[in-house]
């Protein structure tokens, strides 16, 4: 029997920033995907990346859930407007790929979930670190036995972030990213992890968020996987003093910057 060739899905991407141009190759080398119209509050952007991917500039979102020619969303919007954004796609019968973290909140999280199970679209989250060749690799031995009993595991991460440090973007804002370096970066390793040694049962965690140029904000946390796996993780941000960083706002004796700094709620995982 001859397969039946299947046609590419048409997508629209919205929020357009660096990392759209990251997804919207990836979905131009993989032949699978069509990118058939984009979107984002920005007209430069949203026509700079029309032009670039060869796609349909749409006036707004809604023109975008109206089109019925479209069957999914490839949103990169920043976190706090996943829920609604997605809940609109999923309303209009749209399928979502969602850049992680899927929310800033566990309750956000659970009513993305539900709204797309309600609605019966697809949701997926864009935990691509798990996929690299060298996880994978080390996956298959492990369930190879190569590595005997695990009982300990470590991720670290630290990024030299100087002269990429946009004060006004909201990766840097207490709404846009209450969880820091961990929320943003560190949750991809957190889902490596998870990803080689099984579910996570239970959590324990410490974050410090230091806020002068020159400090790394930090974000460590332990967890008990399956079969007695104790993990370990820590997540940095470095910003080396330089001339250029040294023109940043440096909050008053005593006073943290509002921009940096935002409270940790507690919660235990069940």
């Amino acid at each position: 029997m001859t397969p039946v060739a299947l046609k590419p899905l048409r997508v629209a991407c919205i929020g357009m920033g660096w990392w759209s141009d990251v997804l919207a190759d990836a979905i131009q080398r993989s032949g699978k995907l069509e990118i058939a119209a984009c979107y984002t509050r920005s007209e430069e952007k949203r026509r700079a990346f029309a032009a670039k991917y060869r796609c349909k500039a749409a006036p707004s979102y809604e023109a975008i859930l109206e089109d019925r020619a479209i069957e999914a969303i490839v949103n990169t919007t920043p976190n706090d407007a996943h829920l609604e954004t997605t809940r609109a796609a999923a309303a209009a019968g749209k399928h979502v790929f969602l850049d992680k973290p899927i929310a800033n909140t566990v309750s956000e999280g659970r009513a993305i979930t539900e709204v797309c199970r309600k609605a019966g679209v697809v949701l997926a989250l864009g935990y691509q670190r798990r996929r690299e060749s060298h996880f994978r690799w080390v996956r298959e031995r492990i369930d190879a036995g190569a590595f005997g009993r695990l009982v300990n595991a470590e991720a670290n991460i630290s990024r030299d972030r100087l002269g990429k440090i946009d004060l006004s973007s909201w990766r840097y804002t207490a709404q846009g990213m209450p969880g820091g370096v961990m929320l943003q970066i560190g949750i991809h390793y957190a889902d490596v992890l998870e990803y080689l040694l099984g579910p996570i049962n239970a959590v324990s965690g410490r974050f410090a968020q230091l806020v002068l140029p020159g400090i790394c904000t930090t974000a460590c946390g332990s967890w008990n996987a399956g079969a007695g796996v104790q993990l370990r993780f820590r997540a940095r941000r470095t910003m080396p003093l330089s001339k250029s960083s040294r023109s940043l706002p440096r909050p008053r004796a005593g006073k943290a910057n509002p921009k940096w700094t935002a409270s940790a709620p507690r919660c235990r995982l069940r």
